[in-house]
């Protein structure tokens, strides 16, 4: 998807996840990492990553309905 789509929260997620990322991968014990992401209401999700703090970060997010699966989907056996 295009970076276009997202916002500045998405931005400060995904930059927080790498951060997290780089430092469980440097360390020589044992990390625990989570993300969850949740559909708020439309047009927004919120991110959680849980790695011993938990952050919370809401980012708009624009659906591409051109995506979609068409609705004239058949299912043909032979």
């Amino acid at each position: 998807m295009e970076n276009s789509k997202f916002n500045c929260g998405y931005e400060n997620a995904r930059s927080k996840l790498d951060e997290i990322f780089r430092n469980f991968f440097e360390h020589d014990g044992y990390a625990n990492l989570q993300v969850d992401i949740k559909i708020l209401k439309k047009g927004q999700k919120e991110i959680i990553i849980r790695a011993g703090k938990e952050y919370r970060y809401v980012a708009d997010y624009i659906v591409d309905t051109t995506l979609a699966p068409s609705a004239n989907y058949t299912n043909e056996t032979k």
